[in-house]
């Protein structure tokens, strides 16, 4: 079981690798489309900057695109079993990949299914800073994270259907357990997806 290939871009201002961003998409998508958007909005607004979006493992169970693991419910429990059966392969990828560019600051964006494995890395490896568009976090039961200095930032519309709001202020008081204070952005109206003005304030948090 291997991450599929990744699809790779760099900043338009780029005269060096000093910033990784690893965009990791959501159920039933694949990391060509995210990167595609995520190009659109943010090649022009960092420098020396490395985007890569990986493709999940596993053929998604919808019958398009992937999936980082099974979800039939959004339980704790499964959530947890997803998360323990990928979160080795995810760890060892984000290492490889900051090995082989020979650069550290590594920085998460997921949307999703994408987030929710973004938060998991919390506590396998260092993390600059995470973006979870329409995630939530569930932390195992008993860990503690890597690194408390991780920024975070949670971007979310007060009336998704498919992740409620509700898990904004869930995953916030989480976070405060293990002493991170997250950055919020509440959008209006907009449901299961990202607007431009959440681009932007990704973008604007990645540079900070």
């Amino acid at each position: 079981m291997i991450l599929r290939s990744s699809k790779v871009f760099q900043s338009m201002n780029f005269g060096g690798c000093k910033k990784i961003v690893i965009l990791l998409h959501g159920y039933g998508s694949n990391g060509e489309a995210f990167a595609s958007t995520a190009h659109m909005f943010w090649s022009q607004r960092l420098d020396d900057t490395l985007f890569i979006a990986p493709n999940a493992p596993f053929d998604c169970d919808a019958g398009y695109g992937f999936q980082w693991f099974k979800l039939n419910d959004f339980s704790y429990d499964e959530l947890r079993t997803g998360l323990e059966s990928v979160a080795q392969q995810l760890k060892e990828y984000i290492e490889n990949i900051a090995q082989e560019y020979n650069c550290h600051d590594i920085n998460l964006v997921g949307f999703s299914q994408g987030a929710i494995m973004s938060f998991e890395m919390l506590f396998h490896t260092k993390i600059s800073r995470i973006i979870s568009y329409s995630g939530m976090f569930a932390p195992p039961t008993a860990a503690n994270i890597v690194d408390h200095t991780t920024r975070i930032m949670l971007v979310h519309s007060d009336d998704d259907q498919s992740v409620p709001y509700a898990n904004v202020a869930l995953s916030k008081a989480s976070l405060e357990h293990f002493r991170i204070i997250p950055e919020i952005m509440t959008c209006n109206g907009i449901g299961h997806t990202i607007s431009a003005d959440g681009w932007d304030a990704g973008a604007k948090f990645l540079k900070s």
